[in-house]
């Protein structure tokens, strides 16, 4: 497997250290291993590695940790922000957003060939102007206007505009709850907001 990549390194002027390439995607233990002796995730991490191989300065990667289970997922997202430190570009596309918002400095989201959103993560998460307020409780307190409050594993989840305000009213309905917290929605919430107005407006 080694010889794959030192073949297709071999291909480029300024080519990556092969050695770093198997240690960056964790395939030191299987260096000497046939290509085709390797397991499905294994085999996307060569491909991954092959990408990298050329020591390029700008890499497009379509779906890449498709297949791969948590720990690779997590070398690759190092290898990517370490070659991005290093000033590589990286053009992602993917559908995981957890992805998208730990890897990205900026997110376009495109909908049937057209750009719906574009921005930083921090951007377009502000856009959707709502924050997640959780807290334990023993069940879903009845709060007029927040019809959306949802109970998971013990704790209350409410997204809304107006999180100062929805404290007041916890605070004044006297109920009981602890472990409050209050945070910005993920990347993957913001998108749903997104295309939701979007589909309403073309609705109307």
């Amino acid at each position: 497997m080694a010889e794959l990549l030192r073949f297709v390194a071999a291909h480029f002027p300024s080519p990556s250290d092969i050695k770093t390439l198997l240690r960056d995607f964790g395939l030191d233990s299987v260096a000497d291993r046939r290509a085709s002796k390797l397991s499905g995730g294994e085999r996307r991490r060569l491909a991954l590695a092959m990408a990298f191989a050329g020591n390029p300065q700008a890499v497009f990667l379509d779906e890449p940790t498709t297949g791969l289970d948590v720990e690779a997922r997590q070398i690759f997202w190092h290898t990517v922000r370490r070659y991005h430190g290093d000033g590589g570009t990286v053009f992602l596309t993917t559908h995981y957003l957890e992805e998208a918002e730990a890897l990205a400095d900026r997110v376009v989201l495109i909908d049937r060939g057209h750009v719906v959103e574009q921005g930083t993560v921090a951007e377009i998460k502000a856009r959707v102007d709502v924050k997640r307020l959780r807290f334990r409780a023993t069940a879903v307190p009845d709060l007029n206007g927040f019809a959306d409050a949802n109970m998971d594993d013990g704790w209350v989840i409410i997204d809304s505009a107006d999180t100062d305000a929805l404290v007041r009213n916890l605070v004044s309905a006297s109920i009981d709850f602890h472990d409050l917290e209050i945070e910005p929605v993920s990347l993957e919430d913001a998108v749903v907001a997104t295309f939701r107005g979007e589909r309403q407006e073309h609705k109307s």
